[in-house]
C-alpha cells in the first residue's frame, strides 16, 4: 500500500467518523450535504455511495481475493438491494456492465461477463480494473501503479486506454507510479516526494527537463541509458544512502544524509519551497547550486557508492 494511498485511507476514515456523527445529530441535514458533495465533486452516478464503498474496498483488497468469489465483473453494477444477496445482473444491469467493458476495449464482453479472474489475462484484470473505477464516472481518477506486472505492449494499451477516457470523459487522473517513463508519456504535472513530504512540483517539462532539488536530480541520474557504441559503463549512478525511516524526525532537511550540497543550514533548517521559476517550486536552501543540470549530476557521480560493473554494448 503506498503512502498516497495511507493518506486517502486516514481521510476517509475522519470523513465517515465526522459523517456518522452529523448522522446522530441531524440525519435529514447530514443526508442532504452528504448527496450534495458527493453530486458535486466525485459522480452522478445514482448508486453512488454503493459504488464509492465498492471501488474503496477494491483499492485495498487484492484483486483476485475478492473476485475468486463472485464473477470477475458481476460487482459492477450491484444495486442496493442484491449486496446481501446472490449478486446476480437482471438483464438491464448485464446490458450496462457490457457496454461498461465495450468502452475499456474487452474483447467478447458478453463472455466475460461471466468469467473469473483466472481466466483473464493480466491486461484484461487491469482493464476490468478500469471500468470498475470509471463506472461511477469520477471526476478524479486516482491510478495507484496501474502498469504494475505488465508486459511493455500490455502496458502502452493500458496507458492509451486511460488517456482515451480522460480526453472522453473529462476524468482527471491522479498517476501514482515509480516509473518516469509512464509520468512522461501521461503527465502534464508532475510532484515528486520523499520520504512522505513533496520535495519538487511543476510541470512536466519543468520537473523532468530542469530539476531543482538534488533529489530528484539524482533520480534522474540513476536512470540506466546506454551510452554510444564502443563504450563501456563500469558503475551504475545511484543516490547513495538509504530512504529514512518513516518514524525518523528530521530538524532540518530530510534529503541532508544523501545529498552533495548538504551543510549545516540543511541539518538544522526545514527548507521552503521555493519558487524556481514561474509555477515550478522546489524544496531546498540552495537552488542556486543546482541551476547547471550537469554541473549537479557530477556532484552526485563523486560522492555515490561503488555499484556492480554493467557493459552496455
Amino acid at each position: 500500500m503506498s503512502l498516497v494511498e495511507v493518506a486517502v485511507i486516514v481521510i476517509l476514515y475522519f470523513y465517515i467518523h465526522s459523517l456518522w456523527w452529523d448522522f446522530y445529530n441531524n440525519p435529514i441535514g447530514a443526508l442532504d450535504e452528504l448527496i450534495k458533495t458527493l453530486n458535486n465533486g466525485i459522480s452522478r452516478t445514482p448508486q453512488i455511495l454503493v459504488w464509492y464503498v465498492v471501488i474503496f474496498i477494491l483499492l485495498w483488497i487484492p484483486f483476485g481475493v475478492l473476485m475468486t468469489i463472485i464473477g470477475s465483473v458481476a460487482i459492477l453494477a450491484i444495486p442496493p438491494i442484491q449486496i446481501s444477496g446472490f449478486l446476480r445482473l437482471d438483464p438491464a444491469h448485464r446490458k450496462q456492465v457490457v457496454g461498461i467493458l465495450e468502452d475499456v476495449r474487452i474483447p467478447n464482453p458478453e463472455a466475460v461477463v461471466k468469467m473469473y479472474p483466472h481466466e483473464l489475462s493480466g491486461g484484461m484484470r487491469q482493464r476490468v480494473m478500469i471500468a470498475m473505477m470509471m463506472a461511477c464516472e469520477p471526476k478524479l481518477l486516482i491510478a495507484d501503479e496501474p502498469t504494475t506486472a505488465l508486459d511493455v505492449t500490455i502496458q502502452a494499451q493500458i496507458l492509451g486506454l486511460m488517456k482515451d477516457l480522460r480526453d472522453r470523459e473529462g476524468t482527471a487522473i491522479m498517476m501514482i507510479t515509480h516509473d518516469l517513463g509512464v509520468i512522461a508519456e501521461t503527465c502534464d504535472a508532475v510532484s515528486v516526494m520523499y520520504a512522505g513530504s513533496v520535495v519538487e512540483t511543476g510541470s512536466l517539462e519543468q520537473v523532468l527537463g530542469s530539476p531543482r532539488m538534488p533529489y530528484t536530480i539524482g533520480l534522474l541520474h540513476s536512470i540506466p541509458r546506454i551510452k554510444e557504441e564502443g563504450e563501456v559503463r563500469t558503475d551504475l549512478p545511484i543516490i547513495p544512502g538509504q530512504v529514512p525511516d518513516p518514524n525518523t524526525v528530521f530538524e532540518g532537511c530530510r534529503f541532508h544524509p544523501r545529498c552533495p550540497f548538504a551543510d549545516d543550514l540543511c541539518r538544522s533548517t526545514p527548507p521552503p519551497m521555493a519558487e524556481v521559476s514561474e509555477g515550478h517550486f522546489a524544496s531546498c536552501h540552495h537552488t542556486e547550486l543546482t541551476d547547471d543540470l550537469e554541473t549537479a549530476q557530477l556532484a552526485f557521480s563523486t560522492t555515490q557508492f561503488l555499484q556492480s560493473e554493467v557493459s552496455v554494448q
